[in-house]
């Protein structure tokens, strides 16, 4: 006799797979102070998001059976994206798309400063070479801009005042 293989009912599944969504956004988001690794990241949590926001949509709206089968897929699709392709998002989320044979992969966490080091291990001594010469490309900044403006406001203040009644 052949057993049924019962399957989870599609609100769940849909539930399932917006919450393992939300914790893969909330993972992946980078502080607010360090702008530039803010702006990456959402980024690359935009395609993600406008997705999110059109499934909820969907989900909110009256749906019969069949509209609902088919917005729970597209939440573990898109589930099964997220996992796949943006950055250092959780392992935990079992993907429903997988073929035969095909293993499971991931795109591990990256961050702007792991790029330009190459490598996000604090503890390579390549990072300490990096915020040296960060510190001394800074330091050299902010020091010709601040002779520069001596250098301009000191023009200005060697130049004869002109009035209209002159």
């Amino acid at each position: 006799m052949a057993t049924l293989k019962l399957e989870a009912d599609p609100a769940e599944r849909y539930h399932a797979a917006l919450a393992y969504i939300r914790r893969a956004l909330t993972a992946t988001e980078a502080s607010w102070w360090n702008a530039l690794e803010w702006r990456a990241s959402e980024l690359k949590q935009a395609p993600f998001k406008a997705e999110l926001a059109k499934l909820q949509a969907r989900f909110a709206s009256k749906l019969d059976a069949k509209t609902l089968e088919t917005v729970a897929r597209d939440a573990e699709l898109l589930a099964d994206r997220t996992k796949e392709t943006l950055p250092g998002a959780p392992p935990d989320w079992k993907r429903t798309n997988l073929y035969t044979g095909e293993v499971e992969k991931q795109t591990a966490a990256t961050s702007f400063f792991g790029e330009v080091v190459g490598g996000n291990d604090p503890n390579d001594p390549k990072r300490a070479s990096f915020n040296l010469k960060r510190a001394l490309v800074v330091g050299g900044a902010v020091a010709g801009a601040v002779i520069l403006g001596r250098m301009f406001l000191g023009s200005m203040a060697d130049r004869p005042r002109y009035s209209r009644y002159d």
